[in-house]
């Protein structure tokens, strides 16, 4: 496939020969931009800025190229790319998976256009300039169909045409390979709720079957003996494909990384194992073929309400070990004072460190003797040691009433803990639900930005920088055309694409626009300021829907929502942006104040 892919990006002669259609830089294409090159040097470094992610995954809205020499890199250098028939210096790096070109300037490493390799149509040089090579992209891909035309120093370009063209084929054959869209189909199957529920109904079925044979215990040469072990080696057959399945659509990161699949792996592996040595009389059969009982456990891996439950339990074992610890500490203290102390009275029960540990452990664990009495209690007379006695209550009341309670304490603390962690992850889903239903096309750029800054300053800052991003030509307005191309390609989690019944949404039924639909800086700022007020209320209103049962957390959400609203004058944004975060610190202070008036 990577050959194929190659040539039909023309790595052969007569595809070098042959001429591209000219560039199509208007749809989507890097365009000049007449901005300065210090207004360039003052956007650098604005928002989180770490390179070298993928452009359709979550990560920073706009991004750099990555670091010069940075390992990540193939090919790196300052070419001219074509712009408008004007050739245009810019930063160009060359990624495995992508082409990335920088703003136009020798220092600017602002990425201002990407291309996703596995996108590339055909890469050639032009006959018409032999240093000049043009890159075409596929109609509805990323960047829409344009084509690029880049130039390079005569000895370099053959090597970057190369390097395209293979890294292009091998990233193509990435995403588009049987393999891969086989894993995708498989993988959806195997995540499906029908798929998940016929595998969790085999697990009970098959725990049932092991339990009744431990319990029927059928002699080996009789014929419900036979019957079980045939349906055992069914069940185990079955879960060796599930498992095969799993580790075919997750291959290879995806399924080691997952806690479950690892146990499922070992479970599934090692009852192989016992089966195929079961005729050799190996010692230690016995032992492989109890994994039989643990393949409930699975069920955990499937089922959602069990897996929070087994998490949350496991995710309080090193704070319940630590108190453990000292549980464990105290215990043998109070072994090491009954062999010092009453070693010499009652050498069964307190003779060595051994027996003074199992003593103890009956006394703890309320055991009974054959008198239905601790024999050392008593003296030769008959009496009760007195002593003996004290260092009983003195040992039950450290291990059982204070130690065992911290222990208890931290588990369900911890346990609590990483249930809210739990819940509170699920809401998060459910607001993000909430805003794909009752949002607009910008959200994941609004999230982004939201989450991004952190002072007004840099919310402007990010949003000029935005603003030249998208202005593909330097031409001090955007458009619904700019906006549609130049907004998908923004490295949001989510690939964003508006309509014009959007942008006629955006720019509030063209009052922020001109007659032409032009919008300028000044309006574009108006624009997503109000934009990002409307998301912080829209998130408002969900997290309140999901609080109705917390009246105080309802109270303060319904409180600020209020205060958020506008007095008036709704066109400016950016006065009630700046009254929202006077008011917000009025709000903690009010807050902190009750607190102080509390009792006493």
């Amino acid at each position: 496939m990577i050959q194929k892919r190659t040539n039909e990006m023309g790595d052969s002669a007569e595809a070098d020969e042959a001429p591209l259609a000219g560039p199509d830089l208007g749809s989507g294409g890097m365009l000049k931009r007449v901005n300065s090159i210090e207004e360039f040097a003052d956007l650098e470094g604005v928002g989180a800025e770490t390179s070298g992610k993928d452009m359709h995954g979550a990560g920073n809205v706009i991004g750099n190229l990555p670091p010069k020499g940075s390992p990540e890199c193939v090919r790196e250098g300052k070419l001219a790319v074509m712009i408008k028939d004007e050739l245009v210096m810019c930063n160009v790096a060359l990624t495995a998976n992508m082409l990335m070109l920088g703003l136009p300037g020798a220092k600017s490493r602002v990425r201002a256009d990407a291309i996703p390799l596995h996108e590339v149509v055909r890469c050639q040089r032009n006959t018409r300039e032999s240093c000049i090579f043009q890159i075409q992209t596929v109609h509805e891909g990323f960047n829409s169909g344009a084509t690029y035309e880049i130039s390079a120093p005569p000895e370099d370009v053959d090597g970057w045409v190369h390097d395209i063209r293979s890294l292009s084929a091998i990233s193509y054959a990435a995403k588009n390979g049987w393999v891969v869209k086989t894993q995708e189909r498989v993988g959806a199957f195997y995540q499906s709720t029908p798929c998940q529920a016929f595998v969790a109904f085999l697990i009970c079925v098959n725990f049932f079957i092991v339990a009744l044979d431990a319990q029927l215990q059928p002699p080996p040469d009789s014929s419900l003996y036979n019957t079980m072990e045939k349906l055992d080696i069914m069940f185990l057959v079955v879960f060796a494909v599930e498992l095969a399945v799993n580790l075919f659509s997750n291959w290879f990161r995806p399924f080691w990384k997952d806690g479950w699949n690892v146990f499922d792996f070992f479970v599934v592996s090692v009852s192989i194992l016992s089966e195929m040595i079961s005729d050799f009389n190996v010692p230690g059969m016995t032992v492989l073929r109890t994994t039989r009982a643990f393949r409930i456990m699975r069920l955990a891996g499937k089922l959602k309400s069990l897996k929070r439950i087994i998490s949350a339990l496991t995710s309080s074992i090193i704070p319940v070990a630590n108190a453990f610890l000292i549980l464990l500490t105290a215990g043998c203290i109070f072994c090491v004072l009954g062999v010092e102390f009453f070693g010499s009275k009652s050498e069964v029960s307190f003779g060595t460190f051994a027996r003074s540990a199992w003593t103890l452990w009956n006394v703890l664990a309320f055991g009974s003797w054959d008198d239905e009495t601790l024999p050392v209690f008593r003296k030769e007379d008959g009496t009760i040691d007195f002593w003996i006695l004290i260092y009983i209550v003195c040992l039950v009341f450290v291990m059982l009433w204070v130690l065992l309670q911290v222990v208890v304490a931290l588990l369900l603390d911890n346990f609590v803990q990483s249930k809210a962690r739990s819940d509170a992850e699920d809401e998060l889903e459910k607001l993000k639900e909430a805003e794909v239903e009752g949002g607009t096309p910008l959200q994941p750029l609004l999230r982004d930005f939201v989450l991004t800054f952190d002072t007004q300053e840099q919310l402007k800052r990010g949003i000029k920088k935005l603003f030249v991003v998208l202005d593909v030509g330097g031409e001090g307005f955007l458009d619904y055309h700019k906006m549609h191309l130049g907004l998908k390609k923004l490295n949001t989690d989510v690939r964003i694409v508006i309509s014009e019944e959007d942008w006629t949404e955006i720019t509030v039924h063209h009052t922020l626009s001109n007659a032409l639909g032009e919008m300028n800086l000044q309006q574009f700022e108006k624009m997503m300021m109000g934009q990002i007020k409307s998301y912080i209320q829209r998130g408002l209103t969900d997290i309140m829907a999901m609080n109705q049962h917390r009246i105080e957390n309802h109270a303060m959400l319904a409180g600020l929502r209020v205060l958020m609203l506008p007095k008036g004058d709704e066109g400016a944004q950016e006065e009630l942006i700046s009254d929202l975060e006077k008011k917000m610190d009025e709000l903690e202070d009010a807050l902190s104040c009750w607190g102080g008036m509390g009792p006493g």
